[in-house]
Order: structure tokens, then C-alpha cells, then sequence
């Protein structure tokens, strides 16, 4: 095995790495970061409400691409939470 890849919780993940190191052996953790999308001050919110609504539903959720969380800067959270609620309507 060249290579451990795992995507999961913090806590296995800082076993996982430990042992990786130990033996050395390469890997690559992804620890809790549940696919976030970032909408930031000046995002283009159509867009951003578009790609919200396809990365949560797309297959259901289904998917291991899913987004999982919406991170929304403050100043632009109101009006982005109006469009995605009218959307998901």
C-alpha cells in the first residue's frame, strides 16, 4: 500500500496520522470538512443560491460531493437565505 487516504472524524483521523507517521507512510486526512460552500460579500447570490441548491440535491444528497454546510458572510446572509428559501420552495 503506497498511501492512506481516509475522510472521517477528527478523532480517527489524529490515530490514523499517528500511526501513518510512526511507520512512515504517506496519507491524507480529511476530517470533518463536510463540503462547505463559502458565500462571501460580493458573490454573485443567484449563482451562489444555483450551486447551493444543486450541491445539496443533486442525487438526493446521495453523493459523497453533497455540500453539507452554506457558509454565508453577514452582510449578505439575509437576502441569500430569502433566495435560497424561495428556491428550495
Amino acid at each position: 500500500m503506497k498511501a492512506i487516504l481516509f475522510g472521517g472524524s477528527t478523532s480517527v483521523g489524529r490515530q490514523i496520522g499517528v500511526e501513518c507517521a510512526r511507520r512512515g507512510k504517506k496519507f491524507d486526512l480529511e476530517m470533518g470538512g463536510k463540503s462547505p460552500l463559502l458565500v462571501i460579500k460580493d458573490a454573485n447570490l443567484k449563482y451562489a443560491v444555483d450551486t447551493a441548491c444543486f450541491g445539496l440535491f443533486i442525487h438526493q444528497g446521495q453523493i459523497c460531493m453533497a455540500g453539507s454546510r452554506i457558509i454565508v458572510e453577514e452582510p449578505v446572509y439575509d437576502k441569500f437565505l430569502e433566495m435560497f428559501v424561495a428556491k428550495t420552495k
